[in-house]
């Protein structure tokens, strides 16, 4: 792992699920995490999960991943919001390597999202729907998605520290716990 002990998905199948998640309520949340992906392969439309807390359903979830859409510039990391009415995102270009990244997302209500990219805060290119405020979380998933009672976006690389919190952290908490492991 980057900081310690981190855990290596195949993209094929390898996943962690909690029996609960570590918040129960929206907003605001903080979703961080050390992230490495195995190539930069990943194919126009396909996902690849880092960190995700839902219902277990598609009707509640906030989830950060890898994502490539050719139509709008190819390589991203997403940060999505839905509650079963429709969901709410913004994307962020990105270049994809085979290094380890901090990956910060701050979502503080249903229409106003950051993301920290190793300690930088970085520009949305793309952003859709507002308005959308999940509840009742009752899992974590790591290198995975379970939206729609199914599983989607495999892991293919490693993920360390984890962390997911019940407030917006401050750019220096952030630099804090990119410096500092748990």
């Amino acid at each position: 792992g980057r900081l310690g002990c981190g855990l290596s998905f195949d993209g094929a199948d390898d996943y962690v699920i909690t029996s609960s998640s570590p918040i129960s309520t929206a907003f605001p949340i903080t979703m961080s995490a050390w992230a490495k992906q195995a190539d930069t392969t990943l194919g126009n439309g396909l996902a690849r999960k880092i960190v995700a807390i839902s219902n277990g359903t598609d009707s509640n979830y906030i989830t950060m991943y890898y994502y490539r859409y050719d139509p709008r510039g190819g390589q991203k990391i997403a940060v999505v919001v839905g509650n079963g009415s429709g969901e709410g995102g913004r994307e962020y270009n990105v270049t994809y390597d085979t290094n380890w990244h901090h990956y910060v997302g701050i979502i503080t209500d249903a229409s106003t999202f950051n993301l920290y990219i190793d300690g930088v805060l970085q520009t949305s290119n793309f952003s859709y729907g507002n308005g959308f405020t999940p509840t009742g979380f009752n899992l974590a998933t790591i290198g995975i998605s379970k939206i729609g009672g199914g599983f989607g976006g495999y892991m293919s690389g490693s993920i360390d520290d984890v962390r997911i919190y019940n407030r917006a952290l401050s750019s220096a908490e952030i630099t804090s716990d990119m410096n500092n492991g748990i």
